[in-house]
């Protein structure tokens, strides 16, 4: 199995359309992020933010005919990747690793070419709607970029006083607030860089003395 794998942007594009028409249709949102989403002209893994939808559990229905309670609800991201995986015909492998398969993350490995046994990593972030656009922002990078726009003021950074990114949220004053890209960057102080731009973000980004 290789490691260390970059794969040409065009290539990885076709990857990311392929896996995007099998996972889709049981999300609610799902957007590529990572380099993928910089255009970098080369790309080591493949990465999504995502919303599920959400599936009565099975067995659930059933059992709620004869009682006054809801269905218990589940993610359909979950089933729907076992099943993929489960097909032997499938190029998607689970990471030996099964603690990445979790509510919040998945990680598994799909083969570039059928029976290249050449694989490139896939992750899944798995988040809700007020989460998303912030996760979506987090996850494209670069990593220093998404650092520093968590970064406070009073440390050196451009968020200002009385926010800060909190368990996945950005929070104002201790109260969770849903923000787009555009309303971060505005709330940082910068025009709205698309991802493609944030590679140069040194070039632009402004620096604020630390409080003593």
């Amino acid at each position: 199995m290789s490691t260390g794998l970059y794969l040409p942007l065009q290539h990885a594009q076709s990857l990311t359309n392929r896996l995007l028409t099998l996972l889709a249709p049981v999300c609610d949102r799902i957007e590529p992020a990572g380099s993928l989403r910089r255009q970098r002209t080369h790309v080591h893994d493949i990465e999504f933010v995502v919303i599920p939808k959400m599936i009565a559990k099975p067995g659930a229905v059933q059992q709620s005919l004869f009682s006054a309670q809801a269905p218990e609800m589940i993610s359909a991201l979950g089933p729907a990747l076992e099943m993929l995986v489960g097909k032997n015909e499938s190029s998607i492998r689970w990471p030996a690793q099964r603690a990445l398969d979790g509510e919040k993350q998945k990680r598994f490995k799909v083969e570039i070419k059928r029976d290249s046994n050449i694989w490139i990593e896939v992750e899944l972030w798995i988040t809700t709607e007020m989460q998303f656009d912030g996760i979506l922002l987090m996850r494209t990078g670069p990593v220093e970029f998404s650092k520093h726009m968590v970064t406070r003021e009073v440390i050196g950074g451009p968020l200002p006083y009385g926010w800060r990114r909190h368990q996945g949220y950005m929070t104002h004053d201790g109260q969770r607030v849903p923000i787009t890209e555009e309303e971060w960057f505005d709330l940082c102080g910068y025009e709205y860089h698309r991802p493609e731009e944030r590679e140069t973000w040194r070039t632009w980004a402004r620096r604020i003395p630390a409080c003593p």
